[in-house]
């Protein structure tokens, strides 16, 4: 479906003429195409890992220390999104990097010094139930 600026609905420039996404889609042969879903999605990839790497220059890696834990959770957090957004990227390559980021979560919202464990525990339940609706969505 074009949407009358020469883009199909998922960022892909099309041909405005016909209508058709297929005239300057990148498509060749039986290949895919890189739309603009895709790209950001290698973007935020990309830009989550460099955040992980920049925390442990940053700070000393350590999994307790919360301003370390900062980082490497904001980092996973990007990567994670960046993976649901790629077209065609395998199932197992999302779900792993969902899962990975709830852990990273997980560490993160324990290593926090002030918090009782039962406000810790509540906050970590809410962050196992979208890793799981995004495994449901990754697999659909």
């Amino acid at each position: 479906m074009s949407t009358g600026n020469g883009m199909s609905e998922d960022g892909r420039i099309g041909s405005a003429a016909t209508g058709s996404g297929n005239a300057m889609s990148g498509k060749t042969g039986g290949g895919t195409t890189m739309g603009g879903r895709g790209i950001t999605g290698i973007c935020l990839t990309v830009c989550g890992v460099l955040t992980v790497i920049w925390g442990g220059a940053q700070e000393p890696v350590d999994v307790t220390s919360p301003d370390f834990m900062s980082f490497a959770t904001g980092g996973m957090v990007l990567l994670a999104i960046g993976a649901l957004l790629i077209p065609g990227l395998p199932s197992v390559c999302t779900i792993a990097a969902v899962w990975a980021t709830a852990l990273t979560s997980a560490v993160y919202i324990f290593a926090l010094p002030e918090a009782e464990a039962l406000v810790k525990l509540i906050g970590v339940v809410p962050v196992v139930g979208l890793a799981v609706w995004l495994t449901i969505r990754a697999r659909s």
